[in-house]
């Protein structure tokens, strides 16, 4: 979600990411959306609302994915030369500033909203939330973030070491112990064999780097066709998860099979190396692009006012989900671009 530039040559921008993140953006707002709504119908729910609904978020499971490995694919370039003072002062300082700004308006949010007792230990306790995580819950990707952020320079020196060979030996390693192998809980079979790694977001990172560098080819027919079955087996886990009430939680988090085939398979069917796009279409997507980190975390005070706290059920209009999904979007894009017309908010946004 961050908007990372290249490395400030003439070189021109890469389109693909701009489509990259924005896509993602918006379907980052949609499942946040139908998930939301789900959790707060889902007792009043038939079960093929229900269903519809739950494979719908994960199917778009991928969006957190290609963010990550749009990271990897600007900052991993060898010729991109980042520092331990930029890193710190420029990427990990912005994003630990949203965190901080964002964690403690919540709190604001929730004393005020949630009608709290408005004493100072219910608004210092946003303090405590930012050190424990204990806030919103898409607030986990800037966490996310800074961890990458913080041991970028030594991914930077694998991909800069490394040939190809050696990077798709790498994701491969990740991929069987961390996506694959925890399939094997689903028949209560585990594995004593394990790598000291903790997250899948690192595999993103460096597939990311892997694909946009030429390391990984995957032809767009071939992406396609993977994406589309990727997805399709998304749906029918959801529906034999729902009619059989099995955990599939191996299949269907971030470090699934399916989610990895689906961000891999989309990232390379949109990146191109020119990635160039018509003169009219640049600024407005750009635009969005631009503003795309601040909108993931404004779109959420939204979908909490709407759904939760005006207590507003699309399930009750169905055709109201698209125009929510819309509407807050847009809110949030033009909220975020008025925001950053202030200097020290701009920072972080």
């Amino acid at each position: 979600m961050t908007r990372l530039s290249t490395d400030g040559s003439a070189k021109k921008r890469n389109y693909s990411f701009v489509y990259i993140r924005s896509l993602g953006c918006l379907a980052v707002i949609c499942m946040h959306v139908v998930y939301s709504a789900l959790l707060l119908s889902k007792e009043n729910l038939s079960f093929t609302a229900k269903f519809i609904s739950t494979a719908l978020t994960y199917c778009l499971m991928w969006a957190v994915p290609c963010f990550v490995m749009v990271t990897g694919a600007l900052l991993l370039r060898p010729e991109k030369k980042i520092g331990y003072k930029q890193i710190w002062t420029r990427y990990i300082s912005r994003v630990a500033g949203a965190l901080i700004l964002f964690v403690l308006a919540y709190r604001v949010f929730d004393v005020f909203i949630d009608r709290e007792e408005k004493t100072v230990t219910n608004f210092l306790l946003g303090f405590k939330e930012i050190f424990t995580g204990d806030t919103w819950a898409h607030m986990w990707y800037l966490y996310l973030l800074i961890g990458l952020y913080i041991l970028l320079p030594f991914y930077k020196k694998i991909a800069g070491a490394s040939d190809g060979r050696e990077i798709k030996y790498l994701l491969l390693v990740y991929f069987i112990f961390i996506s694959l192998l925890p399939v094997l809980e689903i028949f209560e079979l585990e594995t004593a064999f394990y790598i000291h790694v903790s997250t899948i977001y690192p595999f993103y990172l460096f597939a990311g780097y892997a694909i946009a560098s030429g390391i990984i080819k995957i032809k767009k027919p071939v992406a396609a066709a993977v994406f589309v079955f990727a997805t399709a087996l998304t749906v029918l886990i959801t529906y034999f998860s729902l009619t059989t009430e099995t955990e599939l939680a191996p299949l269907i988090g971030y470090s699934s099979v399916p989610v990895v085939l689906q961000s891999l398979s989309l990232f390379a069917l949109i990146f191109s190396k020119n990635g160039e796009e018509p003169a009219h279409m640049k600024k407005p997507i750009a635009l969005f692009d631009s503003c795309g980190f601040g909108i993931y975390l404004v779109h959420m005070i939204f979908v909490r006012l709407i759904l939760r706290y005006a207590e507003f059920d699309p399930y009750q209009y169905p055709w109201s989900f698209p125009l929510l999904i819309a509407g807050i979007a847009l809110v949030s894009f033009v909220i975020v671009f008025l925001l950053r017309k202030i200097p020290l908010i701009k920072k972080f946004l």
